[in-house]
Protein backbone atom coordinates (compact mmCIF):
# COMPACT_ATOMS: atom_id res chain seq x y z
CA UNK A 1 0.00 0.00 0.00
CA UNK A 2 1.23 3.50 -0.84
CA UNK A 3 1.95 5.90 2.02
CA UNK A 4 1.39 9.63 2.47
CA UNK A 5 2.78 11.58 5.40
CA UNK A 6 1.45 15.03 6.32
CA UNK A 7 3.84 17.25 8.25
CA UNK A 8 2.74 20.03 10.61
CA UNK A 9 4.57 22.04 13.26
CA UNK A 10 2.15 20.99 16.00
CA UNK A 11 -0.12 18.00 16.55
CA UNK A 12 -3.21 20.23 16.60
CA UNK A 13 -2.41 22.13 13.38
CA UNK A 14 -5.10 21.87 10.65
CA UNK A 15 -6.43 18.70 12.27
CA UNK A 16 -9.87 18.92 10.63
CA UNK A 17 -8.42 19.38 7.14
CA UNK A 18 -5.82 16.64 7.56
CA UNK A 19 -8.36 14.19 8.97
CA UNK A 20 -10.63 14.88 5.96
CA UNK A 21 -7.72 13.98 3.66
CA UNK A 22 -6.89 10.88 5.67
CA UNK A 23 -10.48 9.64 5.48
CA UNK A 24 -10.09 9.42 1.69
CA UNK A 25 -6.78 7.53 1.77
CA UNK A 26 -8.13 3.97 1.57
CA UNK A 27 -10.15 4.82 -1.56
CA UNK A 28 -6.90 5.64 -3.36
CA UNK A 29 -4.77 2.79 -2.02
CA UNK A 30 -2.93 4.81 0.62
CA UNK A 31 -2.18 4.72 4.31
CA UNK A 32 -2.06 8.22 5.80
CA UNK A 33 0.25 9.42 8.56
CA UNK A 34 0.85 12.73 10.28
CA UNK A 35 3.90 13.90 12.21
CA UNK A 36 6.11 16.79 13.30
CA UNK A 37 9.42 16.98 11.37
CA UNK A 38 11.61 16.87 14.47
CA UNK A 39 10.05 13.51 15.39
CA UNK A 40 11.88 11.82 12.51
CA UNK A 41 14.45 9.30 13.79
CA UNK A 42 17.37 9.91 11.37
CA UNK A 43 19.41 6.82 12.36
CA UNK A 44 16.82 4.40 10.93
CA UNK A 45 14.54 6.61 8.77
CA UNK A 46 11.57 5.96 11.02
CA UNK A 47 9.07 8.47 12.35
CA UNK A 48 7.32 8.85 15.67
CA UNK A 49 3.85 10.11 14.77
CA UNK A 50 0.26 9.07 14.11
CA UNK A 51 -1.47 6.66 11.72
CA UNK A 52 -5.06 7.18 10.61
CA UNK A 53 -6.99 4.00 11.39
CA UNK A 54 -9.44 3.58 8.50
CA UNK A 55 -11.67 1.27 10.57
CA UNK A 56 -12.09 3.44 13.68
CA UNK A 57 -11.45 6.67 11.75
CA UNK A 58 -9.18 7.82 14.57
CA UNK A 59 -5.52 8.81 14.75
CA UNK A 60 -3.29 6.35 16.61
CA UNK A 61 0.23 6.95 17.92
CA UNK A 62 2.81 4.71 16.29
CA UNK A 63 6.32 4.48 14.85
CA UNK A 64 6.47 3.98 11.08
CA UNK A 65 8.92 4.06 8.15
CA UNK A 66 9.34 7.37 6.36
CA UNK A 67 6.33 7.62 3.94
CA UNK A 68 6.84 7.54 0.17
CA UNK A 69 5.12 10.91 -0.24
CA UNK A 70 5.23 13.94 2.04
CA UNK A 71 2.80 16.86 2.19
CA UNK A 72 4.44 19.74 4.03
CA UNK A 73 1.84 21.86 5.85
CA UNK A 74 4.34 23.49 8.23
CA UNK A 75 4.07 27.26 8.48
CA UNK A 76 7.64 28.05 9.44
CA UNK A 77 8.31 31.22 11.42
CA UNK A 78 11.53 32.38 13.08
CA UNK A 79 11.05 30.74 16.49
CA UNK A 80 13.40 27.96 17.59
CA UNK A 81 10.89 25.15 17.02
CA UNK A 82 10.22 26.30 13.45
CA UNK A 83 13.92 26.62 12.73
CA UNK A 84 14.66 23.09 13.95
CA UNK A 85 11.80 21.64 11.92
CA UNK A 86 12.83 23.58 8.81
CA UNK A 87 16.40 22.27 8.99
CA UNK A 88 15.08 18.71 9.12
CA UNK A 89 12.65 19.35 6.26
CA UNK A 90 15.43 20.80 4.09
CA UNK A 91 17.61 17.78 4.88
CA UNK A 92 14.76 15.50 3.80
CA UNK A 93 14.32 17.38 0.52
CA UNK A 94 18.02 17.03 -0.31
CA UNK A 95 18.28 13.39 0.82
CA UNK A 96 16.00 11.96 -1.86
CA UNK A 97 14.64 9.49 0.70
CA UNK A 98 11.07 10.54 -0.06
CA UNK A 99 9.01 12.56 -2.54
CA UNK A 100 7.48 15.91 -1.56
CA UNK A 101 4.18 16.90 -3.18
CA UNK A 102 5.59 20.43 -3.40
CA UNK A 103 8.92 21.92 -2.43
CA UNK A 104 7.38 25.15 -1.16
CA UNK A 105 8.49 28.74 -1.71
CA UNK A 106 11.13 30.84 0.06
CA UNK A 107 10.44 34.11 1.86
CA UNK A 108 8.74 37.17 0.41
CA UNK A 109 11.96 39.00 -0.44
CA UNK A 110 13.36 36.06 -2.38
CA UNK A 111 10.10 35.75 -4.31
CA UNK A 112 10.20 39.48 -5.07
CA UNK A 113 13.82 39.24 -6.27
CA UNK A 114 12.85 36.36 -8.58
CA UNK A 115 9.89 38.24 -10.07
CA UNK A 116 11.31 41.76 -10.39
CA UNK A 117 13.21 40.86 -13.57
CA UNK A 118 10.31 38.89 -15.09
CA UNK A 119 7.36 39.88 -17.27
CA UNK A 120 5.36 40.28 -14.06
CA UNK A 121 7.57 43.09 -12.70
CA UNK A 122 4.98 45.83 -13.46
CA UNK A 123 2.53 44.13 -11.07
CA UNK A 124 4.90 44.15 -8.09
CA UNK A 125 5.12 46.52 -5.15
CA UNK A 126 8.68 47.71 -4.52
CA UNK A 127 9.99 45.59 -1.63
CA UNK A 128 13.18 46.39 0.27
CA UNK A 129 14.71 44.76 3.34
CA UNK A 130 14.46 46.67 6.60
CA UNK A 131 18.07 47.44 7.54
CA UNK A 132 17.87 49.95 10.39
CA UNK A 133 15.44 52.23 12.19
CA UNK A 134 17.49 55.26 11.10
CA UNK A 135 17.25 54.47 7.37
CA UNK A 136 13.55 53.56 7.69
CA UNK A 137 12.71 56.89 9.33
CA UNK A 138 14.71 58.70 6.65
CA UNK A 139 12.68 56.90 3.98
CA UNK A 140 9.43 57.57 5.85
CA UNK A 141 10.10 61.33 5.81
CA UNK A 142 10.21 61.16 2.01
CA UNK A 143 7.34 58.70 1.51
CA UNK A 144 4.60 58.27 4.10
CA UNK A 145 2.93 55.98 4.96
CA UNK A 146 5.00 52.82 4.51
CA UNK A 147 4.16 49.19 5.23
CA UNK A 148 6.30 46.86 7.34
CA UNK A 149 5.79 43.13 6.74
CA UNK A 150 7.52 40.07 8.21
CA UNK A 151 9.61 38.45 5.47
CA UNK A 152 8.41 35.02 6.64
CA UNK A 153 4.91 36.12 7.63
CA UNK A 154 1.56 34.54 6.87
CA UNK A 155 -2.14 35.15 7.58
CA UNK A 156 -1.58 38.91 7.73
CA UNK A 157 0.12 38.66 11.13
CA UNK A 158 2.65 41.34 12.09
CA UNK A 159 1.84 43.85 9.32
CA UNK A 160 2.18 47.53 10.25
CA UNK A 161 1.19 50.71 8.43
CA UNK A 162 3.46 53.52 9.62
CA UNK A 163 3.22 57.23 8.91
CA UNK A 164 5.00 60.29 10.20
CA UNK A 165 3.44 63.51 11.41
CA UNK A 166 5.71 66.25 12.68
CA UNK A 167 7.99 64.74 15.33
CA UNK A 168 5.76 61.69 15.88
CA UNK A 169 5.24 58.33 14.25
CA UNK A 170 1.76 56.82 13.91
CA UNK A 171 1.76 53.02 13.97
CA UNK A 172 -1.29 50.94 12.99
CA UNK A 173 -1.81 47.19 12.96
CA UNK A 174 -4.76 44.79 12.86
CA UNK A 175 -5.09 42.27 15.69
CA UNK A 176 -7.96 39.94 14.91
CA UNK A 177 -11.03 42.10 14.27
CA UNK A 178 -9.55 45.13 16.06
CA UNK A 179 -7.13 47.79 14.92
CA UNK A 180 -4.49 49.03 17.31
CA UNK A 181 -3.03 52.49 16.80
CA UNK A 182 -0.33 54.24 18.76
CA UNK A 183 1.50 57.53 18.31
CA UNK A 184 5.10 57.71 19.50
CA UNK A 185 7.70 60.46 19.47
CA UNK A 186 10.47 59.67 16.99
CA UNK A 187 13.03 58.67 19.66
CA UNK A 188 10.61 56.17 21.22
CA UNK A 189 9.51 54.91 17.82
CA UNK A 190 13.16 54.23 17.00
CA UNK A 191 13.45 51.98 20.05
CA UNK A 192 10.18 50.24 19.11
CA UNK A 193 11.40 49.60 15.54
CA UNK A 194 14.72 48.20 16.74
CA UNK A 195 12.97 45.89 19.19
CA UNK A 196 10.44 44.74 16.56
CA UNK A 197 13.08 43.92 13.95
CA UNK A 198 15.72 42.48 16.27
CA UNK A 199 14.40 38.92 16.12
CA UNK A 200 12.35 38.88 12.91
CA UNK A 201 13.34 40.06 9.45
CA UNK A 202 11.02 42.65 7.89
CA UNK A 203 10.53 44.18 4.47
CA UNK A 204 9.35 47.67 3.51
CA UNK A 205 6.70 48.42 0.89
CA UNK A 206 4.84 51.57 -0.18
CA UNK A 207 1.30 51.84 1.14
CA UNK A 208 -1.47 51.35 -1.41
CA UNK A 209 -5.08 52.22 -0.68
CA UNK A 210 -6.83 49.00 -1.66
CA UNK A 211 -10.31 49.50 -0.22
CA UNK A 212 -13.94 49.26 -1.33
CA UNK A 213 -16.69 51.90 -1.09
CA UNK A 214 -17.09 51.21 2.66
CA UNK A 215 -13.35 51.78 3.21
CA UNK A 216 -12.80 48.07 3.86
CA UNK A 217 -9.55 46.46 2.66
CA UNK A 218 -10.20 43.86 -0.01
CA UNK A 219 -8.33 41.66 -2.46
CA UNK A 220 -8.81 38.73 -4.80
CA UNK A 221 -7.54 35.28 -3.76
CA UNK A 222 -7.01 32.72 -6.52
CA UNK A 223 -6.38 29.11 -5.53
CA UNK A 224 -4.41 26.93 -7.98
CA UNK A 225 -3.62 23.24 -7.63
CA UNK A 226 -2.09 20.54 -9.79
CA UNK A 227 -4.29 17.70 -11.04
CA UNK A 228 -3.75 13.97 -11.68
CA UNK A 229 -1.80 14.84 -14.86
CA UNK A 230 0.50 17.33 -13.16
CA UNK A 231 -1.25 20.29 -14.81
CA UNK A 232 -2.21 23.50 -13.02
CA UNK A 233 -5.94 23.97 -12.48
CA UNK A 234 -7.77 26.91 -10.95
CA UNK A 235 -9.93 25.55 -8.13
CA UNK A 236 -11.45 28.79 -6.90
CA UNK A 237 -11.31 32.56 -6.90
CA UNK A 238 -13.12 34.87 -4.51
CA UNK A 239 -12.97 38.32 -2.98
CA UNK A 240 -11.73 38.73 0.59
CA UNK A 241 -12.93 41.75 2.55
CA UNK A 242 -11.65 42.99 5.91
CA UNK A 243 -13.14 45.29 8.53
CA UNK A 244 -13.97 48.94 7.94
CA UNK A 245 -10.84 51.12 8.18
CA UNK A 246 -8.76 47.96 8.61
CA UNK A 247 -5.45 47.01 7.01
CA UNK A 248 -5.78 43.35 6.07
CA UNK A 249 -8.47 41.18 4.48
CA UNK A 250 -7.24 37.77 5.68
CA UNK A 251 -9.93 35.32 6.74
CA UNK A 252 -7.86 34.38 9.79
CA UNK A 253 -8.24 37.99 10.98
CA UNK A 254 -12.02 37.98 10.61
CA UNK A 255 -12.27 38.81 6.91
CA UNK A 256 -15.17 37.55 4.83
CA UNK A 257 -15.46 36.02 1.37
CA UNK A 258 -17.77 36.97 -1.46
CA UNK A 259 -18.32 36.06 -5.09
CA UNK A 260 -15.73 37.29 -7.57
CA UNK A 261 -18.37 37.26 -10.33
CA UNK A 262 -20.68 39.47 -8.27
CA UNK A 263 -17.86 41.96 -7.66
CA UNK A 264 -16.88 41.86 -11.34
CA UNK A 265 -20.41 42.82 -12.35
CA UNK A 266 -20.17 45.91 -10.14
CA UNK A 267 -17.25 47.53 -11.99
CA UNK A 268 -17.33 49.45 -15.30
CA UNK A 269 -17.38 47.32 -18.44
CA UNK A 270 -14.15 48.83 -19.80
CA UNK A 271 -12.32 48.08 -16.55
CA UNK A 272 -13.78 44.57 -16.48
CA UNK A 273 -12.27 43.61 -19.84
CA UNK A 274 -8.83 44.97 -18.89
CA UNK A 275 -8.89 43.21 -15.54
CA UNK A 276 -9.85 39.84 -17.03
CA UNK A 277 -7.03 39.97 -19.58
CA UNK A 278 -4.43 41.03 -17.04
CA UNK A 279 -5.48 38.33 -14.57
CA UNK A 280 -5.38 35.68 -17.28
CA UNK A 281 -1.80 36.60 -18.14
CA UNK A 282 -0.67 36.63 -14.51
CA UNK A 283 -2.21 33.24 -13.72
CA UNK A 284 -0.66 31.61 -16.80
CA UNK A 285 2.83 33.02 -16.29
CA UNK A 286 3.29 33.09 -12.53
CA UNK A 287 3.29 29.33 -11.68
CA UNK A 288 5.89 28.55 -14.36
CA UNK A 289 8.15 31.39 -13.18
CA UNK A 290 7.91 30.17 -9.59
CA UNK A 291 8.83 26.62 -10.56
CA UNK A 292 11.67 27.68 -12.87
CA UNK A 293 13.17 29.97 -10.20
CA UNK A 294 12.68 27.63 -7.26
CA UNK A 295 11.34 24.08 -7.52
CA UNK A 296 8.23 21.99 -8.15
CA UNK A 297 5.01 23.06 -6.45
CA UNK A 298 1.66 21.42 -5.74
CA UNK A 299 -0.58 24.40 -4.99
CA UNK A 300 -0.57 28.19 -4.87
CA UNK A 301 -2.67 30.89 -3.25
CA UNK A 302 -2.23 34.16 -5.16
CA UNK A 303 -3.46 37.43 -3.68
CA UNK A 304 -4.25 40.21 -6.14
CA UNK A 305 -4.88 43.81 -5.11
CA UNK A 306 -7.00 46.15 -7.25
CA UNK A 307 -6.49 49.86 -6.64
CA UNK A 308 -9.01 52.67 -7.11
CA UNK A 309 -7.74 53.36 -10.65
CA UNK A 310 -8.16 49.73 -11.65
CA UNK A 311 -4.46 48.92 -11.37
CA UNK A 312 -3.56 45.31 -10.51
CA UNK A 313 -0.93 44.30 -7.96
CA UNK A 314 0.46 40.93 -6.92
CA UNK A 315 0.32 41.21 -3.13
CA UNK A 316 1.37 37.75 -2.02
CA UNK A 317 2.13 34.26 -3.32
CA UNK A 318 1.59 31.40 -0.90
CA UNK A 319 2.62 27.78 -1.52
CA UNK A 320 0.58 26.56 1.48
CA UNK A 321 -2.80 28.25 1.02
CA UNK A 322 -5.66 27.70 3.42
CA UNK A 323 -8.87 25.93 2.44
CA UNK A 324 -11.50 28.12 4.10
CA UNK A 325 -11.98 30.35 1.06
CA UNK A 326 -12.57 27.40 -1.28
CA UNK A 327 -14.96 25.64 1.09
CA UNK A 328 -16.95 28.82 1.75
CA UNK A 329 -17.34 29.83 -1.89
CA UNK A 330 -17.34 26.41 -3.58
CA UNK A 331 -18.38 23.77 -0.99
CA UNK A 332 -18.94 21.28 -3.82
CA UNK A 333 -15.14 21.19 -4.25
CA UNK A 334 -14.57 19.59 -0.84
CA UNK A 335 -13.95 16.13 -2.31
CA UNK A 336 -11.53 17.60 -4.85
CA UNK A 337 -9.51 19.26 -2.06
CA UNK A 338 -9.38 16.12 0.06
CA UNK A 339 -8.45 13.75 -2.77
CA UNK A 340 -6.03 15.93 -4.77
CA UNK A 341 -2.95 15.01 -2.67
CA UNK A 342 -3.47 11.34 -3.61
CA UNK A 343 -4.19 12.01 -7.29
CA UNK A 344 -1.20 14.29 -7.74
CA UNK A 345 0.83 11.94 -5.54
CA UNK A 346 0.07 9.07 -7.93
CA UNK A 347 1.33 11.23 -10.80
CA UNK A 348 4.59 11.96 -8.97
CA UNK A 349 5.15 8.31 -8.10
CA UNK A 350 4.53 7.25 -11.70
CA UNK A 351 6.97 9.89 -12.97
CA UNK A 352 9.55 8.73 -10.46
CA UNK A 353 9.11 5.10 -11.53
CA UNK A 354 9.57 6.09 -15.18
CA UNK A 355 12.76 7.99 -14.37
CA UNK A 356 14.17 5.02 -12.44
CA UNK A 357 13.52 2.65 -15.36
CA UNK A 358 15.47 4.83 -17.79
Amino acid sequence: MKTLGIMTLYETSERTYITAIASQAKHHGYQCFRFIPKNILPHNNEVNGELFNEVTEQWESTVFPLPELLYDRCFYQEDDHSKKCKVITNWLKKSGKTQFLGQGLPNKLEIYDALKHSRLAPYLLQSDPFTSAKSFIKQLKKQSPLVLKPVNGSQGIGIYVISIKGDSMIIKTDKGSKQIEQTLPIHKATVWLERLTKRYQYLIQPFLLLVDEQNRPFDLRVFLQKDANGEWQEQARAMRTGHENGIISNLSAGGTTSSYEHWLDSIPKSQKSFLQEELKEILIILPSIMESCFSTLFELGIDIGIDQEGGIWILDINSKPGRKLVLQTNPQLADVLYTSPFKYGDYLLSQRALAERK
